[in-house]
């Protein structure tokens, strides 16, 4: 069985730690919790806490209780909702965990299970689950679906190609 903390390792390396992007449409994101998505994390207010102190942002990575509450919303907002624990590959796993937290859960369970040839609801349940328990190649095929993803996504919202070619890096690393 796939296991959380790998799989949140693995994608932390492509969210970074802090950052503020002028293109970026969610704003300011630590860890790649975008504080327009999500406002209420309760780690804003303790990087709001630190900003004027030295160090910042690079001190945030050692603040167990920004690393903590990170790691909580990432298990309870994408890795319970993909039944990561119930996923065998652990390949598998990392590569649909990663993009839901791209993308959000709802796109990339419905881009897996289109992927896999099963009924696209974008709920994670026992037929998708067995089908991609079942699968070859899932991560290589879900990267491609990727790549055509922010392919379209870029040209319906051109101020985000700044980030195409990271997009595409990401994708390939979980093929």
């Amino acid at each position: 069985m796939a296991s959380f903390h790998p799989a949140l390792d693995a994608t932390l390396k492509w969210e970074g730690l802090y950052s503020d992007h002028p293109s970026d449409p969610g704003g300011e994101t630590f860890h790649g919790i975008a504080r327009k998505r999500h406002p209420n994390w309760t780690g804003w207010a303790i990087i709001d806490a630190l900003r004027d102190g030295l160090g910042f942002p690079d001190g945030l990575q050692t603040d167990q209780r920004l690393v903590s509450l990170a790691s909580r919303f990432y298990r309870e907002r994408f890795w319970d909702r993909i039944l990561g624990d119930q996923i065998h590959d652990q390949a598998a796993a990392n590569a649909l965990f990663d993009y839901a937290v791209n993308v959000g859960v709802h796109e990339a369970v419905k881009s897996a299970q289109v992927v896999l040839g099963v009924m696209p609801d974008a709920i994670v349940g026992s037929v998708t689950l067995a089908a991609l328990n079942s699968a070859d190649d899932f991560a290589a095929r879900l990267a491609l679906r990727r790549v055509r993803f922010y392919a379209g996504l870029c040209e319906r919202r051109p101020a985000l190609r700044a980030f195409f070619f990271g997009w595409i890096r990401r994708s390939i690393a979980f093929a």
